[in-house]
């Protein structure tokens, strides 16, 4: 069960040989792991490349570098149950989880090279798989 002692000691311990983690992806699709996730990685100092999707729209961020914006600040609490569809609801266009699984991967290359003069810390990045574009939204600490 993941709770946020399991995820407190997975990310406090680090590798089995003790060796410690540089970045979390997460590819969860509830708010409870979400906020969980964002939690932890906030008491622990670790980065979070964060990315959520639904239907033909996918959302990207990197929480909790540097100081940054956390998930807290985009979304302070969850929404109420039922607010939000689940991916089962809504559906999900199939190859969304891979091209924003790609994004993640960059922005984990860029953490681990130390490139984060474009990282998306502080902007969240809308990708709309139906029009095929891409916004961004700015993102400041609470």
């Amino acid at each position: 069960e993941f709770t946020s002692e399991t995820a407190l000691r997975i990310l406090r311990d680090g590798f089995d040989d003790g060796r410690p983690w540089d970045v979390v992806v997460d590819g969860s699709d509830n708010f409870p792991t979400k906020y969980l996730i964002n939690d932890a990685c906030d008491i622990v100092g670790l980065p979070w490349v964060y990315s959520a999707i639904l239907a033909f729209e996918g959302q990207l961020s990197t929480f909790n570098y540097m100081g940054g914006p956390t998930y807290r600040d985009m979304m302070p609490t969850p929404p109420p149950p039922g607010d939000v569809p689940s991916c089962a609801e809504g559906g999900v266009l199939g190859v969304l989880p891979g091209a924003m699984g790609c994004l993640q991967a960059t922005e984990v290359m860029k953490i681990i090279l130390g490139k984060d003069a474009g990282l998306l810390r502080g902007r969240i990045l809308v990708y709309d798989a139906l029009d095929m574009k891409f916004n961004e939204v700015g993102l400041k600490k609470l």
